[in-house]
């Protein structure tokens, strides 16, 4: 195993070990809790399978205190989204975004699912949402626009459009959707 595997390895069985003696107050670990557990719950996702990593974010949501924990309702929706559970994904994106509501990454990932489950106004909310709060991320930027043109909302898509060339005047798809 390289040095990365097993550095990922040891963090994801540190987060084993926090999950077993988290503290009943609280929601970060005291005395021997060393380790940042914001990273911990990404090495979950990398280094075990879905459904495992999903038995993992369970416990830990289900500890006294646990249901504080954006990172984790972050990567079980992930682990959910992976696996096509899209409703679930979108709820456990919804609940990251209850206690972080200014977490870019969940508002677009919840973007994403209410679009895939055809929930468009829900989609155009979080995508607007998500541009409030990734100002200058393009990819964000263009799903609002691709959005705005399928519903018809022509001022709208006009507007995402000239804020995409705005932040990068290169951005081809926006001249040609701009016609």
């Amino acid at each position: 195993m390289c040095d990365a595997g097993r550095a990922g390895f040891h963090m994801a069985h540190n987060v084993q070990g926090f999950v077993l003696r988290m503290p009943t107050a609280g929601n970060a670990p005291t005395g021997g809790g060393a380790w940042d557990f914001g990273k911990a719950f990404p090495a979950l996702q990398r280094f075990l399978a879905d459904e495992e990593a999903l038995g993992w974010y369970a416990q830990a949501l289900a500890q006294p205190g646990g249901k504080r924990f954006a990172d984790a309702w972050l990567g079980r929706a992930h682990c959910l989204k992976r696996l096509g559970r899209l409703e679930e994904a979108l709820a456990a994106y919804r609940a990251a975004l209850a206690i972080a509501p200014f977490q870019g990454e969940a508002t677009m990932e919840a973007a994403r699912c209410a679009q895939e489950l055809g929930r468009d106004a829900l989609a155009l909310r979080l995508l607007r949402r998500a541009a409030k709060l990734r100002p200058d991320d393009l990819e964000t930027r263009f799903q609002l626009a691709l959005l705005a043109e399928r519903l018809g909302r022509d001022a709208e898509l006009e507007a995402a459009y000239k804020a995409l060339l705005a932040l990068d005047p290169d951005f081809v798809p926006a001249y040609h959707n701009l016609g």
